[in-house]
């Protein structure tokens, strides 16, 4: 029904956006200093960088998806908002936790990754999926018009 373009392009404008929003909430936190729009758009390139690993990996699963309606909105936000936590984990954590060598407990710092990329894929996928939403309806209401005219 969506052009596949289109559907590319909602969902990197949907990372985009993912990313901004969580860098926006970073900059919320207390005991950060400096110029806060550099610090925005500075933080929005590097989650961008990092989340861009993500949306290739699921450009497959964003081409697959054509009706979103009903309970079909519900799996693919489920599974939109798991692909960041699980690469993450893949990624970062494994990684991290397998060379850690020091006496401290690292769980903290593991949700907090994991969480973080939980956020950003939330945002991301619910913004597409409204997007892809709003592009099918009104497609359809054009189809129905178009063929009552006839």
């Amino acid at each position: 029904m969506v052009p596949r373009w289109k559907k590319l392009a909602y969902s990197l404008g949907s990372v985009i956006w993912g990313a901004a929003s969580l860098a926006g909430l970073s900059l919320l936190l207390p005991g950060k200093s400096g110029e806060p729009i550099e610090s925005f758009f500075v933080l929005t390139f590097v989650i961008f960088g990092v989340s861009l690993a993500g949306w290739l990996i699921a450009i497959p699963l964003i081409l697959m998806v054509n009706d979103v309606s009903r309970w079909r909105f519900w799996l693919y936000l489920g599974i939109g908002s798991s692909i960041g936590p699980a690469l993450a984990y893949q990624g970062i954590v494994l990684p991290f936790l397998k060379s850690y060598q020091g006496r401290y407990d690292q769980t903290p710092a593991v949700l907090v990754m994991v969480g973080i990329s939980a956020i950003i894929s939330c945002i991301a996928a619910l913004s597409y999926l409204l997007l892809l939403r709003r592009a099918q309806t009104s497609k359809l209401r054009r189809m129905n018009v178009t063929a009552g005219d006839h």
